[in-house]
């Protein structure tokens, strides 16, 4: 559990005091942003679509998955189980899961872009797999090394905890 406080809160909630004590916290650098999958809105064939919607449709056919099987709306986990469930092999899914996503090449979504560009963000936690916080930014350089990443976290908690930082989960499409 964090030693900061937790928002997740819509921004009408916020008062003007809550407002300008994050950007303080923004300011002096003891904000850090986690992203999730809601940031990740790409550009597709059929408009703007959530990015984790989109594989799991692409994926679904790609590996012969009856989605009438499925509850609806359906996500990539229930694409994934249910050909595992059918005995397919967790590999197989992977390898077609990266070639879909690496085929795409998506854009960064303009939210990682807008977020990416605010120099006082300099480090950002991910819970997602995609590559596209990675092209956010020209500036933006990605640990991939986990002895480097770790490491740049507990400097960055070490820092945090003693400055008391909130942790603030950003939600929704910008």
């Amino acid at each position: 559990m964090s030693t900061g406080a937790t928002a997740q809160l819509p921004m009408s909630v916020l008062d003007d005091d809550a407002w300008d004590d994050l950007l303080t916290f923004i300011e002096e650098r003891r904000v850090i942003p986690i992203l999730g999958p809601e940031l990740l809105q790409v550009a597709t064939e059929r408009g703007p679509r959530l990015l984790y919607d989109w594989l799991a449709e692409k994926l679904a056919a790609r590996l012969n998955v009856d989605v009438s099987q499925l509850p609806q709306p359906y996500t990539l986990n229930d694409v994934v189980c249910c050909f595992l469930g059918a005995r397919g092999r967790r590999e197989e899914a992977y390898v077609r899961l990266r070639s879909i996503l690496k085929d795409a090449a998506f854009e960064p979504p303009r939210a990682l872009r807008r977020l990416a560009a605010i120099p006082e963000f300099d480090l950002f936690v991910s819970t997602t797999f995609d590559p596209l916080l990675d092209g956010a930014s020209p500036t933006l350089r990605t640990l991939h090394d986990v002895r480097l990443w770790r490491e740049r976290v507990r400097q960055a908690l070490r820092t945090s905890a003693a400055a008391m930082s909130p942790v603030v989960l950003i939600r929704g499409a910008g």
